[in-house]
């Protein structure tokens, strides 16, 4: 039994014809659509994301993927870099470590676009993760430990440890206009 094009399927005919057996594609000869990657094959630090979040740091986010290593760098910062101080802050300073790819996400799409930021926590059960995708990354900043007696008491900081500071709304690959990315940056 032939199987039969009416025009409509793109041949470029515009009658109803047989189509011939080496054209109709069956069960595993038919192409498999491509596996599309949530985000890049792989990162170096020629790639800097940049951004900012909840804390009010804007930084610099650079991970290679290759090698399993991160480094932010702190552009401004109102984080002091010291326990117990207010100045000087985190800013015009870099941190660094390495990279664990997550595992425990529910797909292996979304865990090929998931690392564990090692050495930016503060707490090791809560580990900081980013989220990379094409042009953008997202997740936590390195933690710290803040605390101050304050001037003459005023100001006040008790003792607290932030094991990472959340949220980190968005990073911009330097690469991409603002404009080409939807949502607030």
């Amino acid at each position: 039994m032939e199987n039969f094009c009416d025009g409509c399927d793109g041949c470029g005919r515009h009658r109803r014809h047989a189509v011939p057996r080496r054209l109709r594609l069956r069960g595993s000869d038919a192409p498999q659509p491509p596996v599309v990657r949530l985000c890049p094959a792989s990162l170096d630090y020629t790639t800097t994301f940049t951004g900012g979040g909840g804390s009010g740091e804007l930084i610099k986010l650079q991970l290679d993927t290759t090698k399993l290593t991160w480094q932010v760098t702190y552009v401004e910062s109102p984080i002091p870099a010291v326990t117990g101080t207010v100045s000087p802050t985190r800013a015009g300073t870099s941190q660094n470590g390495t990279l664990t790819m997550e595992t425990g996400l529910p797909t292996q799409k979304l865990n090929q676009c998931a690392y564990q930021l090692n050495g930016a926590t503060l707490d090791p059960t809560c580990p900081a993760r980013i989220f990379v995708s094409e042009g953008v990354a997202g997740g936590a900043l390195p933690g710290k430990e803040l605390q101050f007696g304050g001037v003459l008491g005023q100001g006040v900081v008790p003792d607290r440890i932030f094991p990472y500071l959340l949220p980190v709304h968005r990073f911009l690959d330097a690469r991409y206009e603002s404009r080409q990315c939807r949502g607030d940056i």
